[in-house]
């Protein structure tokens, strides 16, 4: 009978690299009587018109014009509050 020496390590956890936008993320997506409407800018340039509607881990889920998209979080450089 061998013994195993193994031990488990559990994967890391995945998270938001950027302090700054992961704290607007959540604060973003508390839930009010209104959503707000953001512009989100993505690395490669794109800038979404969008809502917030959870994050968990670093998959950020938006409603853009009445769609449903999942963005990596890590892909995120800024998001501003817009009027409505």
């Amino acid at each position: 009978m061998e013994e195993s020496t193994s031990v488990y390590e559990p994967p890391p956890p995945k998270i938001i690299r950027n302090e700054l936008i992961a704290r607007q993320l959540h604060f973003f997506a508390r839930p009010r009587k209104q959503p707000r409407p953001l512009l989100i800018v993505l690395r490669n340039g794109e800038r979404l018109n969008a809502i917030i509607m959870d994050v968990s881990g670093t998959q950020v889920k938006v409603r853009c014009f009445e769609q449903i998209r999942l963005i990596d979080g890590n892909e995120i450089v800024g998001v501003y509050t817009t009027k409505a």
